[in-house]
């Protein structure tokens, strides 16, 4: 029997990270590090943040999205880059972000919206 159930996106919050061949998401609490995937107006919202919140490339900033883990990395399904990450990550809204600090993910439950 097949489900043609949606995996539903719930509420994550942590450090997204832009670069050169580099777009990864790491969830508060947890040490995994995911590939992000997205639509082009949500990624162009990501990276202007990314760009405007910090000092350059590979810097991470705290973000509260919605989204879902979206299963392994293939070249297929990511790319080559991906493949290197703990698998794929889907973002399907973005709620918050803000400049990281020394604060950690403690200070990630007050982000401002």
């Amino acid at each position: 029997m097949l489900c043609g159930c949606a995996t539903p996106s719930t509420i994550h919050k942590g450090f997204y990270t832009w670069g050169p061949e580099v777009e990864t998401f790491t969830p508060c609490g947890m040490d995994k590090t995911w590939w992000v995937l997205t639509t082009e107006p949500l990624w162009l919202q990501l990276r202007d943040a990314h760009q405007t919140l910090t000092m350059g490339n590979y810097e991470g900033i705290f973000a509260e999205v919605f989204g879902y883990y979206d299963g392994p990395a293939t070249e297929e399904r990511g790319g080559g880059f991906a493949t290197q990450y703990d698998g794929l990550f889907r973002v399907t809204a973005v709620l918050a972000t803000r400049k990281s600090d020394d604060s950690g993910c403690d200070a990630a439950a007050s982000l401002p919206r």
